[in-house]
């Protein structure tokens, strides 16, 4: 202010000042030091890139770095030192970033080391790695327009998921198969022979060229009124399965914000299948797409359309509900058939151990969990198990038919019913060998098939079965009727366990 008997105090708050901006480049670098480490996977054609974040799985309770003990515990359980939902934040952090004009704009993708050192999955990781960066070869590429569909039996669904899907296998009411047209598979190799052949000629004579016709007549897929694939058109036994969806049975959903008074909403309440004093609505046929996966090491463009397409046609659905797993990506690939972002779900925990604790685990449930590890062979594989959901094996025996979702010994169950809070639950899985993990939190995407690209293919089924048209304002967005629906899909995991319960709200606060 220019006074010379304030110029000590003004000295003194540049001194504050400067002591502050000092701190807060330390506390930058120190927060630099912990920046989680990312590796940073880049096509050099394609320029596609991926951000990996390896996340390491714990071994013991003593080697564990995400883990400490709490003196003031009178049982010293173990707490973590991490949070849950990091990898979740990691998620929606890098969302952001790719939304606006940042340096960093990548899809990230979380391996954890027990799936990829999981010898069912390492494949099916490995594989995904690569198709998301366009690494899948050539000729395991194939297009929509070469395939046909066909209802296919829940015994080759569920064989084929528990190989090529993450997430393995569950229960489902409609299953499909896209298979290869095997005359189409048959040019595809007529032609990767003509490639060979140029390129082991090309090498004696550049100017040699070599023209092999690959060309091989395919009939059109016959479809009766209902838009069924007709069976018995050319196709072969030996046509290849190249991918599976799984659909649930039809619900009975009522969902508000759609009707069909053309907006006069002073007689919403004497429309059919409205609710007094909620406006517009009527009941939805809805769906949830359970599974879809292609062959590990093979693509499909325009796979997962052509198999919606076809359900559209049998079961004339109004909306379909899919899960996207956001470990490996944030499901931008669904808003381009349709699937519009409804709800995310908190990090869901599971339990990490030793394929050998997982044994020792299993018989009377003593000794020292330390000392089984000391044991243990560094190469015994790492096994997740679940703690809720669908599919879930809870006893040894459950667990040959379970391989995929091995849940928890019974045992171990029931002292996680007494379990006092999440702390306590946590010591009881490291006491046995099993410590938490947790995804970035499952993603629920909705198709208005009406709104979508897929509307017109139910056109037929819906006249046969006298359906009305849904009348949707433009004005309402699928966030509106997702919000008001019911019944509705819950928000948060639940489990009837008590401990399991505590540990499934501690990573969701």
């Amino acid at each position: 202010n220019g006074n010379e008997n304030e110029n000590g105090s003004n000295n003194e708050y540049i001194q504050e000042r400067d002591n502050q901006n000092k701190t807060q480049n330390q506390n930058q670098m120190y927060r630099d030091q912990l920046e989680i480490p990312l590796l940073l996977l880049e096509d050099s054609q394609t320029k596609v890139k991926l951000g990996l974040h390896i996340i390491p799985s714990p071994h013991s309770r003593n080697s564990n770095p995400y883990y400490s003990y709490s003196n003031s515990h009178p049982n010293s359980h173990p707490t973590p030192n991490h949070n849950p939902k990091l990898c979740k934040a990691l998620t929606d952090q890098m969302k952001i970033n790719n939304d606006k004009d940042y340096k960093y704009k990548y899809p990230i993708l979380h391996l954890h080391e027990d799936i990829w050192r999981n010898k069912s999955k390492h494949p099916i990781v490995k594989a995904r790695l690569l198709a998301k960066l366009n690494k899948i070869h050539k000729h395991k590429r194939w297009f929509a327009r070469n395939t046909v569909v066909r209802r296919i039996p829940k015994q080759r669904a569920i064989e084929f998921l528990q190989q090529h899907h993450l997430w393995g296998s569950t229960r489902a009411k409609f299953n499909y198969g896209l298979f290869l047209k095997s005359k189409a598979k048959a040019r595809a190799k007529a032609k990767a022979k003509a490639i060979s052949q140029s390129k082991s000629q090309s090498g004696s004579n550049s100017q040699a060229k070599i023209k092999v016709n690959t060309k091989v007549k395919i009939k059109t897929n016959t479809q009766n009124r209902n838009g069924n694939v007709n069976n018995e058109i050319e196709e072969g036994d030996d046509d290849e399965l190249l991918a599976v969806a799984t659909f649930s049975p039809r619900r009975h959903v009522h969902r508000y914000g759609s009707g069909s008074n053309n907006g006069n909403d002073s007689d919403s309440d004497n429309i059919k299948g409205s609710v007094p004093g909620r406006g517009r609505g009527r009941m939805y046929r809805s769906h949830e797409l359970i599974r879809y996966c292609a062959k590990k090491d093979e693509v499909v463009v325009g796979g997962i359309t052509k198999l919606l397409a076809q359900f559209c046609r049998d079961l004339a659905p109004d909306d379909i509900v899919t899960c996207i797993d956001r470990d490996f990506g944030d499901g931008d690939g669904w808003a381009k058939i349709g699937f519009e972002k409804v709800q995310l779900m908190p990090p869901l925990v599971m339990a990490v151990g030793l394929q050998q604790q997982q044994q020792l685990s299993q018989g009377d449930g003593e000794g020292d969990s330390d000392s089984a590890f000391a044991s243990a062979n560094t190469h015994s594989q790492l096994v997740r198990h679940y703690l809720v959901g669908a599919g879930i094996g809870t006893s040894q025996e459950n667990a040959k038919f379970r391989q995929e979702r091995p849940g928890m010994h019974p045992k171990i169950l029931s002292e996680l019913e007494h379990a006092k809070d999440d702390i306590e639950a946590t010591g009881i899985l490291v006491k046995h060998g099993f410590f938490p993990c947790f995804d970035s939190g499952v993603e629920r995407r909705m198709l208005i098939v009406q709104k979508s690209k897929l509307g017109h293919h139910c056109k037929d089924k819906r006249e046969e079965l006298g359906l009305e048209e849904i009348d949707i304002p433009g004005h309402v967005s699928v966030m509106d009727i997702w919000k008001d629906s019911s019944p509705s899909f819950p928000d948060q995991y639940y489990s009837s366990n008590q401990g399991i319960q505590f540990l499934l709200e501690a990573a969701a606060s």
